[in-house]
């Protein structure tokens, strides 16, 4: 993790140096960066980097790492539904 916040023009320009395609405008990029934030999908493209130095192996897209994110979030959020109903149903069981 970087010793200073940036600003989503800079952030933008780290992405368009590492090799990333940046198939959304820019306007789409600052609201997901925003939305989002460039330190929390920084999990999600680590799995496109090829280096130490972050690079991002050929082809990659931010639509790709942003498809991941969102399928990661949907995931969770199902998992989330059913565990809550067996932590109730298993409360209820403990309880009677």
């Amino acid at each position: 993790m970087g010793d200073l916040a940036t600003n989503t023009k800079t952030q933008i320009e780290n992405l368009k140096e590492r090799g990333s395609i940046l198939d959304y405008k820019e306007a789409k990029i600052k609201e997901l960066l925003l939305d989002i934030g460039y330190y929390r999908l920084g999990f999600y493209w680590h799995h496109f980097e090829i280096d130490d130095k972050h690079n991002f192996s050929a082809g990659s897209k931010l639509s790709d790492v942003i498809a991941l994110y969102y399928l990661d979030v949907d995931l969770r959020n199902i998992l989330l539904k059913y565990l809550n109903r067996i932590e109730i149903n298993f409360r209820t069981k403990v309880i009677y």
